[in-house]
């Protein structure tokens, strides 16, 4: 799976994977459970949440109603590096420094270790230094479009 291969390549003592999953039809909770498994087996700490929501996955009402519902989902991941509850927060939070969001989007691993690199290394392919912030996926729809996501 390219997210153990990605806290492989970061290194598993320097990775905490926070996932939270929610109204999946398909087989997303088994594959995710099959995760955190391999997360385990490779020394990687983790958190997955799997549930079922009562809030709508598609046909949102409006709007603040959608980004409300994805705010929510991503406060539920960053719990363990936020939370005031103290049995919900990792002891060492504070001691990561990046965070990386991935959503439905399709990513490499490679990709992703030189994202959380661009900060410290010189890019010697493109003759810049890096100094990104925040690096936005793609969405590719079955007819091969391409929807940017609005950063």
């Amino acid at each position: 799976m390219t997210v153990a291969a990605l806290t492989q390549a970061v290194g598993p003592s320097h990775t905490f994977v926070s996932i939270f999953e929610s109204n999946s039809e398909d087989s997303t909770p088994k594959l995710l459970a099959k995760l955190g498994e391999e997360l385990s087996g490779n020394g990687v700490k983790h958190r997955i949440i799997t549930e079922k929501t009562s809030s709508p996955v598609w046909g949102y009402p409006s709007s603040p109603v959608r980004i409300k519902y994805l705010s929510d989902a991503r406060n539920k991941a960053m719990e363990p590096l936020q939370s005031n509850d103290s049995s919900v927060r990792l002891e060492d939070y504070d001691s990561y420094t990046k965070v990386v969001f991935l959503g439905d989007v399709i990513f490499s691993w490679q990709s992703v270790v030189r994202l959380l690199a661009t900060r410290l290394d010189h890019d010697h392919h493109h003759g810049e230094s890096g100094n990104y912030d925040l690096a936005c996926g793609m969405d590719f729809t079955s007819t091969g479009a391409v929807h940017l996501r609005l950063c």
